[in-house]
């Protein structure tokens, strides 16, 4: 949306932006972008699978590409992932493979699977600390958020990135004489001795 107009008398240029970008000083923005800068996250677009332990695969620094070490189709924490799908890979032993992928080719029987970083994560300064994004699917990391933690601007291919479970994905259960409704822990001290 933009456009000129007067409101109560004040004259404005008003523009959302298409992106979570802001680029004029006079630019309107949402109330996520707010909250996200408030809260100190780079919010990148979610990913539809993460890791769960190192994939055996290749790093190629200059094209941001980790190709697979051997012949086979790329699952990760229970999802067959397809091209172009953005998987979060936070578990290589060589931490700084570590970022946000987008699936080039899925591999299968007689080719490896390539994974290429994200065109919202492929330069040092769209994957600084606090960099977060969504994981959608997946045994173990389904509906989790997780954050990079490294400090600043990193320096691909030298930083480590490591990335930690920022939120979601806990689950409680209510023991002996506790009751656990909607999130809340409670006890009836009256009726359990």
């Amino acid at each position: 949306l933009q456009g000129n107009g007067a409101v109560n008398g004040l004259n404005a240029d008003i523009s959302f932006p298409a992106s979570t970008g802001v680029s004029n000083v006079n630019d309107l923005v949402t109330k996520s972008y707010v909250d996200n800068v408030a809260a100190g996250l780079d919010v990148r677009g979610s990913c539809r699978a993460a890791t769960t332990a190192n994939l055996a695969a290749t790093y190629n620094n200059d094209a941001g590409t980790l190709t697979a070490s051997s012949n086979g189709a790329l699952s990760t924490d229970g999802v067959t992932l397809s091209t172009n799908d953005r998987v979060l890979v936070k578990d290589q032993t060589t931490k700084t493979q570590n970022g946000i992928y987008v699936v080039t080719a899925t591999g299968d029987g007689s080719n490896p699977f390539i994974l290429t970083r994200s065109d919202d994560a492929n330069t040092p300064s769209e994957i600084t600390g606090g960099t977060f994004t969504f994981v959608e699917e997946g045994s173990d990391n389904l509906d989790k958020g997780f954050v990079f933690t490294h400090d600043g601007t990193p320096t691909l291919g030298s930083t480590d990135l490591k990335v930690t479970q920022f939120s979601g994905g806990t689950t409680f259960s209510a023991g002996d004489g506790l009751d656990l409704s909607s999130g809340e822990f409670s006890t009836d001290l009256k009726s359990n001795g």
